[in-house]
């Protein structure tokens, strides 16, 4: 029979000694707010909250502004439900992988290679740190772009010195914050405070632009509960983006490790599962939608979406009658550069975890140096200055193709009994956790297959005799993969029945 897994520490070099009496406290409370009722767990929940909200804040970047300011332009309010379901096939996902996380005492990295096969494992630590690095130059090009436009409205002209000047300050920002990540528990909190004020500064500044324009309020909800399918290419293009952007694969190497990185265990699954409704889903739901409703106001069925997409400037220009030529342009890019610099620091702090873990994780000089990695990204401003905000969406669907890789894996151990031992779902449990993940994977697979099939090869249907190159090497490296999968969930370890 298997081990039972325990709920020993698992250490992470990277991240300062965890402060044994403290964490017992947080056991302490955890265990009296079960016994006290709804409110009284609520309320611990709060207090303890964190990782969820790392997520959040991650996930509300360049793409994600980009993705509803196109679903509001070319939609109006019928696609208001795309985001929040997008979002909640990803929470799916995150759930198990918060459940595997605090429930067995291996780091995820290790796990997934000995549990499933260490090509999972590398291919989950590369993708997620390809798709983090290259993440990275949209977001500091949207960054700039904003900068700019609003130098511009204050009587600045657009120079080199604006350009670089507020690119190197965002850099040596978010360096700063994310290199101190991890230096004392004090430092891991502070972090998550500044992420939550950030993600409160992006919902601030568009709830602002909310209350000032004419919303159809009836449309609002229809949109949220009517959930229109989309109808034309474009459509189907755009609600495809905005799943790829919801949930990327570097945020399934975040939770783990951000977990770890706090101390939790087996005590705090109930926290993490709140944590991600409530520091994921709220504010991703909120800021996204308002983006959704105002682009819905002020850009659908007046802007020329056939030959120009729609960026922050020209949102910004349309409530120029609303707030004035400088404050419009301010409310709103204060909304974008917090989406921004939220998300960059997250990017280097998954590729400071990635880098430290494909190091073995023996020292803190490993995650520095991945942390690092990402800075490169200050170049996009010079190298995607004409595409700016619009560099988000390719960027998202690109790293979007190697989600079902990391999601087979998750799936495969979510069922190993060696694994989580007692902890492993049984049962109508366990049959539930699997068709929502085999779900989950079977709509990234699709949406993965889409954007090749209709975005690189310019396919004009399903019929085989269009498939180009890429939707054909799509398919095949899916299929290896998926019937390797299956394999290997058919065949656990020995250790399984030792």
């Amino acid at each position: 029979m298997a081990e039972d897994p325990s709920v020993d520490l698992v250490k992470l070099p990277l991240v300062g000694e965890i402060d044994p009496q403290a964490l017992a406290e947080e056991k302490a409370l955890l265990e009296a707010a079960n016994q006290g009722g709804m409110g009284a767990k609520l309320g611990a929940y709060t207090k303890l909250s964190g990782p969820g909200w790392l997520q959040g804040a991650m996930t509300l970047g360049g793409g994600s502004a980009a993705s509803s300011l196109l679903l509001g332009t070319l939609g109006g309010y019928k696609f208001l439900w795309v985001q929040p379901v997008a979002l909640v096939t990803g929470i799916i996902m995150l759930m198990a992988i918060s459940h595997l996380t605090l429930s067995i005492k291996t780091r995820p990295f290790e796990a997934m290679s000995k549990y499933t096969h260490p090509a999972f494992a590398w291919g989950w630590a590369l993708a997620s740190l390809l798709a983090s690095i290259v993440w990275c130059f949209p977001q500091f090009s949207l960054a700039e772009s904003v900068v700019r436009d609003i130098a511009g409205q204050m009587g600045y002209e657009k120079s080199a010195a604006i350009t670089w000047g507020s690119s190197l300050i965002i850099l040596g920002f978010t360096l700063f914050i994310t290199l101190n990540y991890g230096k004392s528990q004090r430092w891991i909190k502070m972090y998550e405070l500044a992420l939550k004020l950030m993600v409160a500064t992006i919902i601030i500044s568009f709830f602002v632009v909310i209350i000032k324009v004419d919303v159809d309020w009836a449309k609002v909800v229809g949109g949220f509960c009517g959930f229109a399918m989309p109808q034309t290419a474009n459509e189907i293009g755009v609600v495809i983006s905005a799943f790829a952007t919801a949930v990327g694969i570097n945020m399934t190497f975040l939770l783990p490790y951000s977990l770890l990185a706090k101390g939790w265990g087996k005590e705090h699954r109930g926290l993490a599962k709140f944590d991600l409704w409530t520091g994921l889903l709220i504010p991703f739901v909120f800021a996204t939608s308002l983006v959704v409703i105002v682009s819905a106001v002020m850009l659908h069925g007046t802007f020329d979406i056939a030959n120009k997409k729609p960026n922050a400037v020209d949102l910004a220009v349309t409530l120029e009658p609303l707030f004035g030529p400088v404050t419009s342009h301010f409310i709103f890019g204060l909304g974008i550069l917090g989406m921004t610099i939220s998300t960059i620091t997250l990017l280097m702090l998954v590729s400071g975890f990635i880098v430290s873990e494909i190091s073995h994780g023996q020292s803190r000089r490993a995650f520095m140096v991945g942390a690092t990695l990402p800075a490169i990204g200050v170049l996009g401003p010079g190298l995607w200055s004409t595409y700016g905000f619009w560099m988000a969406v390719p960027t998202s669907n690109i790293c979007f193709f190697f989600m079902p890789i990391a999601y087979m894996a998750f799936l495969i151990m979510m069922n190993r009994k060696g694994l989580l031992g007692s902890e492993m779902p049984t049962g109508g449990k366990r049959v539930i956790w699997n068709a929502a993940m085999a779900s989950v994977c079977a709509i990234v697979t699709f949406g993965g297959f889409y954007k090749v099939h209709f975005g690189l090869d310019k396919a004009g249907s399903w019929g085989l005799a269009s498939w180009g190159l890429w939707s054909w090497l799509y398919v095949i490296v899916m299929a290896v993969f998926f019937i390797w999968g299956i394999i290997v969930l058919m065949n656990p370890p020995r250790e399984e029945t030792a």
